[in-house]
């Protein structure tokens, strides 16, 4: 679902949407076996997980298992993914200020603004 377009000279990957138009001579590159968290799975309790959310943040207790930012190959099973999932915000509206690794359980703070971010 990435695509990098080769007459580009810094070959900036974007993700492509249904829809979305491609230039001819575009480079793909797809994953055929994505990195799964299965611990993202729809048996975790999500909004249980949202501690705290306000006009410029969401704080999340992440399970272990679960990764904070999406990979480049799996964008679904993210706690980034699923917080916005959970509250109803559009793709890419929350990020990380910080992180936790994937077996590290714990609160993790989510900017939803530029200015809270830079704050943090």
């Amino acid at each position: 679902r990435w695509c990098r377009c080769r007459l580009s000279r810094l070959q900036t990957p974007r993700r492509v949407a249904p829809g979305d138009s491609v230039t001819c001579g575009a480079y793909f590159r797809v994953h055929m076996q994505p990195k799964r968290f299965p611990a993202a799975a729809a048996t975790v309790d999500w909004p249980a997980r949202i501690v705290a959310h306000g006009e410029g943040f969401v704080v999340a207790n992440k399970p272990p298992g679960v990764q904070v930012p999406p990979t480049v190959d799996n964008t679904r099973e993210s706690l980034l993914a699923k917080v916005e999932e959970t509250l109803g915000l559009p793709s890419g509206s929350v990020a990380p200020p910080h992180r936790l690794d994937v077996g590290t359980e714990g609160l993790v703070v989510l900017a939803k603004t530029a200015e809270f971010a830079r704050y943090f």
